[in-house]
């Protein structure tokens, strides 16, 4: 019988094995949970706006928040576009509410949407500062971009 020294499955071997195996999780874990992107749109009947696909684990802070009204408000802000006759030329916040669901956010105006008026919605929902190939690049950034779009009734 022919004894060899070379051990592949010895313990050290094994350690570091389980050891990278559990820093590619950690990392992968950090980034990007969810693989579809945030869906911003107006609800059926147009009387709200929808953000779908929100992650999960930040939709469970949220509703875990005690005073979570604040945060709601800066975090999803729906700006109305100027009409043709209006000479300023700004865009206005829109009041209204935001509420939470267990799988998206919809923000209900005060006022209903006017027709053929273009609203932007600009949100921290699901922002990150990288993705994972940015991190490995090294191009990360290092202010939060916030998602934009712009929806017309």
């Amino acid at each position: 019988m022919v004894k060899s020294n070379f051990r592949l499955f010895s313990g050290k071997y094994i350690s570091w094995a389980v050891f990278f195996s559990i820093c590619l999780l950690l990392l992968t874990g950090c980034f990007s949970s969810n693989s579809k992107p945030l869906s911003i749109c107006f609800s059926s009947d147009s009387t709200k706006i929808e953000l779908n696909n929100v992650d999960r684990a930040g939709l469970w802070r949220l509703s875990s928040l005690e005073s979570r009204d604040s945060l709601l408000k800066e975090l999803v802000v729906v700006l109305q576009s100027p009409s043709e006759e209006d000479s300023l030329a700004m865009e206005l916040p829109l009041s209204g509410y935001v509420t939470l669901s267990d799988s998206n956010v919809v923000f209900k105006p005060d006022s209903p949407f006017v027709k053929g008026r273009g609203y932007l919605v600009v949100t921290h929902l699901n922002a990150n500062f990288a993705e994972l190939n940015d991190v490995f690049h090294g191009e990360m950034s290092t202010r939060l971009q916030p998602l934009q779009k712009l929806l017309v009734r």
